[in-house]
């Protein structure tokens, strides 16, 4: 009697999204229906187990989940599959799927130019220290560089502005004694000249 009300109430509640079937404990279906799908499988692993087993089959544009679990009714056992039908639910995660991959890659160009900007202003203090040294390189040792507030970039400065200084000093020195030099060379002519003119 059990058994024929559950089938019963298993065949009214079959549709196109849901479907049962029962089949006893030597695996033969005893409900009424054709299954399209082979539940074999799910059987078998039903047996060795308490809990219920599910798979997933794809079949055209359709999906649908499989679930056998195993049923005791009256101290015999039976197993009831079930098939639903998780198209839309399918076709609505790999839309968010889609969804989720597109606004990451919005995301993520969104934040590259955001640091490419960061990056750009960062680095124009030192494209100007780079600008700065090339021109004391080649010579114009008047140039300063600009090392506003306290940062590395500004103590680099700083100690490229201190070189620079260094430098010109030297050089300040250097033509110092080359003036003295000649100065004194120009002087020691003039002494020689001088006795010289009187001898003769």
């Amino acid at each position: 009697y059990v058994k024929n009300t559950v089938l019963e109430i298993l065949s009214k509640n079959n549709n196109d999204a849901v479907s049962f079937w029962i089949y006893d404990q030597n695996q033969n279906q005893i409900s009424s229906g054709d299954c399209p799908w082979s539940f074999q499988p799910l059987l078998q692993q039903a047996e060795q187990s308490d809990d219920y087993q599910t798979q997933l089959v794809r079949t055209d544009s359709k999906s649908h989940l499989l679930i056998t679990s195993k049923v005791i009714l009256n101290y015999e056992t039976y197993y009831l599959s079930s098939a639903f039908d998780i198209t839309n639910l399918e076709q609505s995660y790999q839309q968010q799927i889609r969804s989720t991959q597109w606004l990451s890659m919005l995301c993520s160009i969104f934040i590259a130019g955001v640091l490419m900007i960061f990056v750009q202003i960062l680095l124009r203090p030192l494209q100007r220290i780079n600008q700065g040294t090339k021109e004391i390189a080649q010579g114009n040792y008047q140039k300063r560089l600009s090392c506003k507030g306290s940062t590395e970039i500004s103590e680099l400065a700083s100690n490229m502005n201190q070189m620079a200084d260094s430098i010109q000093e030297k050089i300040d020195d250097l033509e110092q004694v080359a003036e003295n030099r000649q100065q004194f060379i120009a002087n020691l002519a003039h002494e020689m000249k001088t006795p010289l003119t009187s001898i003769l």
